[in-house]
């Protein structure tokens, strides 16, 4: 065995850790600093700067006590800038007495620059302490502050979009944006900055005072998923409690998976009298939409789309509307709902249903008193509702999504939303696509309807009994389920589970009249349109001056059209 096997190995550097100290620049700054020895970049020994305190400030103080200066007689020829006002003597002192020695001598005691000594008589004549200038130059390079308030106001005037997903709002710019054409923006409206603001001075302002993403985040990244990953890859974490994230990220796992098998069980079933559907909300369209960069800087006006996907005939219904029409609520999605059912045989009597979680369009109490309402008037006999695990929610509606948004990109010019209709019928070669264009008089107030026969709150039927304590109580909580089972042979009632296909579930009784009422035929929006902010209105007609389109946008029925 050779010897170099007895030396120890050279240790792994943490991921994640940094030893700065240990940088060859940094032990040489602060060798400087003190006045120790190193070795510079070039190999050059430098020597220790001994005997001196190490401490710059004190050495300057003991310099200026050291130096005496005294007035010079006059020299009575001469050229004026050659005469000197000042001469200096310079002492050391050695075992308590004071040595003259000349200049020379004296800097190389010190192991200081003539420079240094020059600007400490200088401060001694003029009876001031010597000021550390070190990093207060302006840099060549710096640009002033108007230039950045310039830059301030220029991305404030983007529309800035917020999530209505998720726990925490976040603000996003429009997806057709990025840094580049921003900056490009930019340099057009102020030229004469074009060689003074790059792209790099622009992008680091942008990322430092604002970080907004483009485009709407991606909220259905599961969170659970990536917590307990990580903490799997905690080295600090013992094998016992390893083994419960493990187990827990295990049972995460499959209790998400359960939504898509419930998928693709019902999108096999075969049976004449069951309907499968998945239902959800594409991304909202901008309209105009045209290429022509103000359309970023004011409020455009949007179009929904609301797909109704059937799993067994890979068929979809899309209903498109713009927000002068309708909102985006369990009015607009029970009421789409309601009309898809009108046009689904008469002989179909089991329903199965898909979609993700949002409490203002698809979650809530509106929709499940209209599913309970349509099982208790036997429209259908039973439903089933399935809800997914937060961030593992795609559904075939997402992919009908994709198509359409391919062949928009292609599209440089929409001027009304029957362009967007015609749009989407042709994403679909095969023609499995139908559009519906949905108005303010097919949307029925069911918001309003429903309070006045279902009860709101109220408890399990398991815990409602007088006997139960108040806290063992289970009251009836929508977004805590995910799977309600509606029943004609039990009216008034739904048995909600907190998993799909879970063995605990829970019955809530919430019909509070003998009979269940007729569905609602009042008008959610009783005035034909839904009011449109006026600064929205404005910016739109502003937009409306930059197409060729102007007259056909006008001829569709938008709520400013009149105006």
């Amino acid at each position: 065995m050779s010897d170099s096997s007895d030396e120890e190995p050279n240790p792994k550097r943490r991921r994640g850790v940094v030893h700065e100290e240990k940088y060859q620049r940094n032990i040489i700054r602060n060798a400087r600093l003190k006045g120790l020895q190193y070795v510079s970049y070039k190999g050059k020994e430098v020597p220790s700067k001994a005997p001196v305190n190490d401490i710059n400030y004190a050495k300057t103080a003991a310099l200026m006590n050291n130096e005496q200066a005294q007035e010079t007689p006059d020299v009575p020829t001469g050229d004026l800038e050659n005469r000197k006002s000042h001469s200096y003597k310079y002492n050391l002192k050695v075992n308590g007495a004071l040595i003259q020695v000349c200049r020379g001598v004296f800097l190389k005691v010190f192991q200081i620059s003539d420079n240094r000594v020059k600007r400490i008589n200088k401060c001694s004549v003029l009876h001031k302490s010597p000021l550390d200038m070190r990093g207060k130059s302006r840099s060549g390079n710096a640009l002033p502050g108007n230039v950045c308030v310039r830059i301030q106001q220029h991305i404030e005037k983007f529309d800035v979009k917020e999530t209505h997903y998720g726990g925490k709002p976040e603000k996003y710019l429009d997806a057709r944006l990025d840094v580049a054409k921003m900056h490009a923006m930019f340099i057009l409206d102020n030229p004469d900055l074009k060689n003074k603001v790059k792209y790099s001075f622009y992008n680091k302002y942008y990322k430092e005072n604002f970080a907004y993403c483009f485009g709407r985040p991606q909220v259905e990244v599961c969170s659970t998923c990536k917590r307990l990953s990580a903490k799997l890859k905690d080295k600090g974490l013992s094998d016992n409690a390893k083994r419960n994230v493990a187990a827990g990220k295990m049972v995460h796992s499959r209790r998400a998976k359960k939504f898509y098998k419930a998928m693709d069980e019902a999108s096999k079933n075969k049976d004449d009298d069951t309907v499968a559907l998945a239902f959800d909300y594409m991304q909202n369209l901008p309209l105009p939409h045209i290429p022509v960069q103000e359309v970023f800087y004011m409020r455009q006006l949007w179009v929904n789309v609301f797909s109704l996907h059937d799993l067994k005939t890979n068929s979809s219904k899309l209903y498109v509307y713009h927000e002068g029409e309708a909102n985006k609520g369990p009015d607009e999605v029970c009421s789409m709902l309601l009309k898809y059912f009108n046009d689904i045989p008469v002989n179909v009597k089991h329903l199965i249903l898909f979609c993700d979680g949002p409490s203002g369009q698809n979650k809530n109490h509106t929709v499940v008193r209209f599913l309970l309402k349509l099982c208790d008037s036997g429209r259908f006999e039973t439903i089933t509702h399935n809800f997914p695990v937060r961030g593992h929610s795609f559904s075939p509606c997402g992919k009908d999504f994709e198509s359409i948004k391919r062949l928009l990109r292609k599209t440089d010019r929409i001027y009304t939303p029957d362009e967007y209709a015609e749009l989407m019928l042709k994403a679909s070669k095969c023609g499995r696509f139908t559009v519906y264009h949905l108005t303010s008089d097919d949307v029925l107030s069911f918001k309003k309807w429903w309070p006045k026969s279902y009860k709101k709150m109220t408890n399990s039927d398991e815990t409602s009994g007088r006997k139960v304590p108040k806290e063992n109580k289970q009251p009836f909580k929508v977004s805590k389920y995910k799977q309600f089972l509606y029943n004609k042979d039990t009216p008034g009632k739904l048995v909600a589970g907190e998993y799909i296909g879970g063995i605990a579930t829970s019955t809530f009784t919430l019909l509070k009249t003998a009979n269940p009422p007729e569905l609602p035929t009042e008008k959610a929006y009783p005035l034909g349109k839904v009011p449109i902010n006026q600064k929205k209105i404005d910016d739109i007609k502003k937009l409306i001056e930059y197409t060729v389109g102007y007259e056909a946008f006008l001829r569709h029925h938008h709520p400013m059209a009149n105006n």
